[in-house]
């Protein structure tokens, strides 16, 4: 599944910062920060963000165009906000696919006390869900449906998934942090090892910068990805050793019942074969008799499940409820397993004496 964005050899963590830091103290740290975890070798790039990647908290904003109201664009467009600093797009392997990215200059607040403009990013089905067939770079709309919180796309990114593999893409809007003390901070690093082997440098680092402010919640985002998926795959995997379970129950008890059944045709088979017939002709006998009860079983089971696979439906992904190529599947096994238990017991008698068989009660 294509989640937008690369989780290959990325690092992350969060810290917390102290109440007394002001919005420059907070700068200044991830700033600082940051800028000394670029420099190590082992590291590509490394950027900030207020809310974790994949599976993390959500802030949601509603926006309408500049020039419409909620009532002539018939409602506000709802999509998830980040504040993120330099190389943010670059650590996350997000593409840019239109216009530039963001200066990552701290906006100065008016004199009034109201935020200036912003330059945002925004992702590329929020552009069409605005702006549909319209260029969006150039754009302005009102952020959180305030007139005095204008934002000017800048440029277009490509959807990621936010909430994980399993989820669809979210209309973003991404910014420069205007809060410089919000807290936690999430931090992604992008390595060009093993991600974790940064860890005790990083942790280095951070003493330096600020030894009062902890760092917490490492993850690789590999490992976020899983995480992400754990009730998904626990659930998945219960049901498919039940079902693992029943499909093998199902072809013992069809062999088994259809073996013991050509088994118990020893005596009109072997008369049969006294009376002329070929081998051949008796294994086509049996094997065509068995196989016909068999294939309407598996074709009624067919139908039913298809009757209620509707029921899987929420717990699916990647693949269709009604998927053929499953359906074949299970049906090929049972009716291999059919066509063996016809054959095996047939052969098994052909090879007996005749006559001894037709002494036996």
């Amino acid at each position: 599944m294509d989640t937008g964005f690369d989780p290959d050899g990325r690092l992350t963590f969060e810290v917390n910062l102290p109440n007394s830091y002001t919005r420059a103290d907070g700068q200044a740290f991830r700033d600082g920060f940051l800028d000394r975890i670029r420099q190590l070798s082992s590291v590509e790039t490394a950027a900030a963000v207020n809310m974790r990647p994949v599976g993390g908290g959500n802030v949601v904003m509603s926006l309408i165009p500049v020039g419409e109201t909620m009532e002539s664009f018939g409602g506000a467009i709802s999509a998830d906000w980040r504040m993120i600093t330099e190389d943010y797009f670059q650590v996350m392997g997000l593409n840019l696919v239109q216009g530039r990215d963001l200066t990552h200059e701290l906006p100065e607040m008016r004199e009034d006390g109201t935020p200036p403009p912003l330059d945002v990013v925004v992702s590329r089905s929020l552009a069409a869900a605005v702006w549909p067939g319209e260029d969006a770079v150039g754009k302005q709309a009102q952020l959180w449906v305030t007139p005095d919180r204008v934002g000017t796309v800048v440029g277009v990114v490509e959807d990621m998934r936010e909430r994980g593999p399993d989820q669809d893409e979210r209309m973003a809007v991404y910014f420069t942090y205007t809060v410089g003390a919000w807290s936690p901070v999430h931090f992604v690093v992008h390595t060009t090892g093993e991600p974790r082997a940064i860890l005790p440098t990083v942790r280095a680092i951070l003493a330096e910068v600020d030894s009062d402010v902890p760092l917490s919640r490492v993850q690789t985002m590999d490992e976020m990805i899983g995480n992400s998926m754990a009730a998904r795959r626990f659930t998945m995997t219960l049901l498919a050793v039940f079902a693992g379970v029943a499909l093998v129950l199902a072809l013992a008890g069809l062999y088994g019942v259809i073996a013991d059944s050509v088994s118990q045709r020893a005596q009109e088979l072997g008369i049969r074969v006294a009376l002329g017939a070929s081998p051949q002709e008796v294994v086509e006998l049996v094997v065509g008799q068995g196989m016909r009860p068999a294939l309407l079983g598996i074709g009624v089971g067919l139908v039913v499940a298809l009757a209620l696979s509707g029921v899987l439906r929420s717990l699916l992904f990647g693949v269709a409820d009604t998927d053929l190529v499953t359906y074949a599947a299970v049906g090929g096994m049972l009716a291999f397993a059919t066509l063996v238990a016809c054959w095996l017991p047939t052969r098994a008698v052909l090879k007996l004496d005749p006559v001894k068989v037709l002494r036996e009660e």
